[in-house]
């Protein structure tokens, strides 16, 4: 019988924030650090809306669209907390009309990115206290791939920014083992 031990799947905690036009980000940014750890990478601004308007009637049009990874090493388990978090900001920056910010938490490593989620699908797994795992982009034949539930987003306008991210993760990562 094999011996249980505490999760070898390790990656670099990332969010991704979809937030209104009004929703003061940067300003947002000392308190996710004070919580997640410091930001390693942050992604340019994106528009979110031109994506997709599944947000539209929830958060409003003009969406626009950031990913941040932090120099937190985290395993699958630790993604319950940090969606819990997740949740408890979105809620704290609520106002009448909603959301100002969607905030999607998960983590990358070198040959996959997932997402958390509280929302219940076949290809998503069950970790604990309502949160989901998702397999978003897997890394395969030297470059991300799409799977059957990619998001056409993740795959089309951002893998290039999680392929940078996958190198100097590497980079960093070799570093570490040579000292």
């Amino acid at each position: 019988m094999s011996k249980l031990v505490r999760s070898q799947e390790l990656g670099f905690l990332f969010s991704g924030f979809i937030y209104r036009p009004e929703f003061s980000f940067e300003s947002f940014l000392p308190q996710i650090e004070q919580v997640w750890g410091k930001i390693l990478f942050h992604s340019p601004e994106w528009d979110f809306s031109s994506q997709t308007d599944y947000y539209e009637k929830e958060m409003g049009q003009d969406l626009r669209r950031v990913f941040t990874v932090f120099d937190r090493v985290i395993s699958p388990i630790d993604l319950v907390e940090a969606k819990l978090q997740s949740r408890r900001w979105e809620q704290h920056l609520s106002n009448d009309n909603g959301r100002l910010v969607n905030i999607d938490p998960g983590y990358i490593s070198p040959n996959k990115i997932i997402l958390a989620s509280t929302k219940n699908h076949y290809h998503r797994i069950y970790l604990d206290k309502g949160i989901y795992l998702e397999l978003t982009l897997a890394y395969y034949h030297g470059d991300w791939q799409k799977l059957e539930w990619t998001y056409p987003d993740f795959y089309h306008l951002y893998r290039t920014w999680f392929r940078q991210i996958r190198n100097d993760i590497l980079k960093g990562l070799r570093k570490l083992q040579a000292n």
